[in-house]
């Protein structure tokens, strides 16, 4: 919808352009018309006699590329700024690695950030979770519960092995961030969607 806005802004423009101006382009209004009598000097002029030349023709024909241009790459940049903002939940890796002095278990830390509104959906991990709210509120459903137990910023939980949980960003305007601390058997997959 706001690619359309722009785009529709960027050809108002050039409407206004060549149509409020003092050439029409458009041949079915009766009031301009295209003369050419030498191929050198072509001009458009209207029943008042008034004239325009063809480098001046091909300058407002610039112009309006340029601005067709522009508003294109206005369209472009906000349809990109748009599906940044929609990406529901962003995982960034910090660190990955065996724990020393347990055989087959590897750490990793990771922050998660869940946009305004956003679910996981229910699932469960194979490892032992320890998550800090850093930024936001999480509503977290563990054990069974059907009602989310809300963890504000400066909040500390920890997730038991296989246990099924959801996690929602209840807020409309505030993104939910996280430092996430996972315990995980090595080589094995680290989140499993619940059934």
């Amino acid at each position: 919808m706001e690619i359309r806005v722009v785009r529709s802004y960027a050809a108002s423009l050039v409407n206004t352009y060549f149509f409020m101006g003092k050439t029409a382009l458009s041949q079915g209004n009766g009031r301009r018309r295209f003369v050419a009598t030498d191929p050198n000097d072509a001009y458009i002029s209207d029943k008042n006699g008034k004239s325009e030349t063809e480098d001046t023709m091909k300058q407002r024909l610039r112009i309006a590329l340029v601005m067709f241009g522009i508003g294109m790459a206005l369209g472009l940049f906000a349809e990109r700024l748009l599906h940044a903002q929609n990406e529901p939940i962003k995982r960034t890796s910090l660190l990955q690695t065996e724990l020393e002095g347990v055989p087959g278990k590897e750490v990793d830390v990771f922050i998660v950030e869940i946009a305004p509104g956003a679910s996981t959906g229910k699932h469960s991990h194979p490892g032992s979770e320890i998550a800090y709210i850093l930024e936001g509120t999480a509503g977290v459903e563990a054990d069974g519960n059907n009602f989310p137990i809300t963890q504000r910023r400066g909040s500390v939980s920890y997730l038991r092995p296989n246990e099924v949980h959801n996690v929602t960003n209840p807020s409309r305007t505030e993104p939910l961030k996280a430092i996430v601390f996972a315990v995980n058997d090595k080589g094995k997959p680290k989140i499993a969607p619940a059934k």
